[in-house]
């Protein structure tokens, strides 16, 4: 009986350290979820959340960067008339990084002249808004193209100009590049 019962004791000793548990843990489903909420003028006061005041629009907005003025008279070229003889662009500050800007750059009958407003949007970036005409014997067999409204010009590539981004010409056959040198 001596032997049954340590045998007993033996057995149960062993099969409990051999038992592993296995249970099963509950999956976690993680959700983000974003609620708007409107920015405030005026300070909040006494909130549900805490009793600290809402920001305004300003402390939210990362600081602008400062621009270089382009105040002053700028180098104006399109290819089709010359590079190595260019017009000139006028910018007169009317605002924060707003221009009003006239220019024109003339050899014989061709010609290019622009007139309207830019706003500098980054050191790289122009928006132009107004007219740009232009009359070479490369392109329309002399006749004068015009463009109006929204235009851009990019710097890149370390380029020392900006680029006009719509660069066909009227014709549609021919690409201009029109350029506004730093």
């Amino acid at each position: 009986m001596n032997k049954l019962v340590v045998g007993l004791a033996l057995l149960t000793a062993f099969s409990c350290s051999k038992k592993t548990e296995q249970t099963s843990k509950p999956k976690v489903i993680k959700e983000t979820i974003y609620v708007e909420k409107p920015v405030e003028s005026t300070p909040s006061v006494g909130n549900d959340f805490n009793d600290e005041t809402t920001p305004t629009e300003d402390e939210i907005a990362p600081p602008q960067q400062s621009l270089p003025d382009l105040s002053g008279v700028h180098s104006l070229t399109l290819q089709w008339i010359s590079w190595d003889k260019p017009g000139t662009i006028k910018f007169v500050p009317i605002g924060k990084n707003l221009y009003k800007v006239t220019g024109k750059q003339q050899i014989g009958k061709q010609y290019l002249t622009i007139e309207g407003e830019i706003s500098q949007v980054s050191e790289k970036e122009l928006s132009f808004d107004g007219t740009i005409k232009h009359s070479t014997t490369a392109n329309a067999n002399g006749k004068e193209c015009v463009k109006k409204g929204p235009q851009t010009f990019l710097s890149t590539q370390n380029r020392k100009y900006w680029r006009m981004q719509e660069m066909q010409n009227c014709d549609g056959i021919g690409t201009d590049y029109i350029d506004i040198y730093f």
